[in-house]
């Protein structure tokens, strides 16, 4: 078991006090947002595009708030020169209602205890508000023991325990139990120097190319320039020369994984989008900074002119309506307490996941109205990439 000793940070009852009050908060702006947008209706879709762009900028909102209140509850108890992004799906307009909650606390003090306690319970933390597991909230490196090399699957620690007081404590997983290592004592640091490194890793090998892009500093007191740096990256390595896009119609098979629907959808679908809007960045200009987000892509003036308003506005209505799609059947899927992941290796055939759908939203909405939605996304790509 991997502990964190909180004693000198906060104590258990401020801890929990915290967390109910939060959570009791982000339940009901929810459920009233849901309310509001009927979310959770059973009709089918009806292409009113502004209202569900309307829906999905007041939950962001809601979310990026509450990451931000968190996070700067527990500011007091680290470094005062550091720097806090936030990063991913939430940041660049691409989010569902279940997506992972991405940031990076960075300083180039050592990683003292301390400092990797309050990392854990900033983790922690929004897990609880959100509902999530904490595996759905990126803001820290893992904990891993130290453990021979080799290659294979190795059976890892990942019960957590914080600590309080004499009597008060909280037991967690995090993790899975087992994963494939073949590196001898990972550094458990995010240093400002390292951190550049693991962006230039991605620029240079091409991976991960979604998460570029997408970045909201919330503080810097540090000397560095986050953003002159990562510009430098990009000048030095054209990301999207060469890169192979995907976009060939899904479809599954009767009997399929709920990894098989996930990997569908994010990496034949909105990585792709992701991708051809890297893309465009580097032909039109697309923004004043380095980081960018959808929404400042559909009234762009230079890509009206490139590609045509009645162009753009199919895109957007196909990207939304995946995105619609897929939040309907995480949705259900969460609701029975199954994780739309690339890790959930559960079968269902085509009839047994129809029920499941039918049965939430009626006869509209079935896997194949959802793989659909992602062709349809794709197809609009492939569109623009041959305008191009």
């Amino acid at each position: 078991m991997i502990t964190f000793d909180a004693r000198n940070i906060i104590s258990y009852h401020e801890f929990n006090s915290l967390i109910d009050n939060k959570k009791i908060f982000f339940s009901t702006e929810k459920n009233n947002l849901f309310e509001h947008y009927g979310i959770l209706k059973p009709i089918p879709f009806d292409r009113n595009i502004d209202s569900y762009q309307k829906f999905r900028n007041e939950y962001r909102s809601l979310v990026q708030n509450i990451l931000k209140e968190v996070i700067f509850y527990y500011r007091k108890h680290l470094p005062k020169e550091l720097l806090i992004f936030e990063f991913g799906s939430f940041v660049k307009s691409t989010e569902r209602i279940f997506s992972d909650i991405d940031f990076t606390i960075c300083f180039d003090e050592y990683k003292t205890e301390k400092y990797e306690c309050v990392e854990e319970i900033i983790d922690y933390t929004l897990a609880e508000i959100f509902g999530f597991s904490i595996d759905h909230v990126h803001g820290k490196f893992q904990h891993y023991p130290e453990i021979p090399k080799f290659n294979s699957l190795t059976e890892k620690d990942n019960h957590y325990r914080l600590i309080f007081d004499e009597v008060n404590f909280v037991d967690y997983k995090c993790g899975p139990e087992t994963f494939i290592e073949n590196l001898t004592n990972i550094k458990n640091v995010r240093d400002y120097q390292s951190m550049i490194t693991g962006y230039e890793e991605k620029y240079k090998n091409k991976i991960n190319i979604d998460s570029l892009y997408s970045i909201e500093i919330l503080e810097n007191t540090m000397t560095h320039d986050f953003f002159f740096d990562l510009t430098k990256l990009e000048e030095k390595y054209d990301i999207c020369e060469g890169y192979q896009f995907k976009l060939n119609d899904s479809k599954l098979n009767e009997k399929f994984s709920i990894s098989d629907i996930k990997r569908i959808l994010k990496h034949d679908g909105i990585i792709e989008f992701y991708t051809f809007i890297a893309k465009l960045r580097k032909i039109v200009h697309l923004s004043n900074s380095y980081s960018m987000n959808i929404d400042i892509f559909w009234n762009n003036e230079s890509l009206k002119n490139l590609f045509g308003i009645e162009y753009l506005t199919r895109l957007k209505e196909s990207f939304i309506s995946f995105i619609f799609y897929w939040n309907r059947i995480e949705l259900s899927l969460h609701s029975r307490g199954i994780a739309l992941s690339t890790r959930c290796y559960k079968k269902f055939s085509i009839d047994e996941m129809n029920h499941i759908l039918n049965s939430d939203w009626g006869k509209t909405t079935n896997i194949e109205t959802i793989i659909s939605s992602k062709n349809k996304l794709t197809q609009m790509i492939q569109e623009g990439l041959a305008k191009l």
